[in-house]
């Protein structure tokens, strides 16, 4: 049996932001380490149960409710680590030529307007098939 991956706290230097306080970030690093914690422990309590003879009689509930939880602790995981990864000092304005900011441009009056519909916690991207603008609201994150 191969042993579960063990993932590793990623470190963020952010200190001295405009617009987030440390004490912000300091509260953002210790909710990303829990989900870093209990996405390591969810993914050895899921291997232990599923050896390779599969899933022991009348754990089939046990595993599928662990499984949607390390659904949210590894998404709360990966989006800090996007969010830390994003955040610059200095970091400025877009590139006006970005696929982004293009895609922005095309549904709305511009950059400003787009950011003030945002609710806190949207993923946006941009799908690579007619180069659309999608912005996926992350609702569920908070209540787990």
């Amino acid at each position: 049996m191969t042993p579960a991956v063990s993932f590793q706290t990623q470190h963020f230097n952010l200190s001295g932001l405009h617009g987030i306080s440390d004490e912000t970030l300091e509260m953002h690093f210790k909710l990303y380490e829990g989900y870093v914690k209990e996405t390591n422990n969810l993914t050895e309590k899921l291997e232990k149960l599923s050896h390779s003879n599969g899933l022991p009689e009348g754990e089939r509930l046990t595993f599928s409710e662990l499984t949607r939880r390390l659904g949210f602790e590894y998404n709360g995981m990966v989006l800090h680590e996007y969010y830390f990864g994003n955040l610059k000092r200095d970091g400025g304005e877009p590139e006006k030529e970005a696929a982004f900011v293009a895609a922005v441009e095309r549904r709305f009056p511009g950059l400003p307007s787009w950011c003030s519909l945002c609710p806190s916690w949207q993923i946006v991207f941009v799908v690579s098939c007619g180069n659309r603008l999608v912005c996926a609201t992350v609702a569920r994150r908070i209540r787990g």
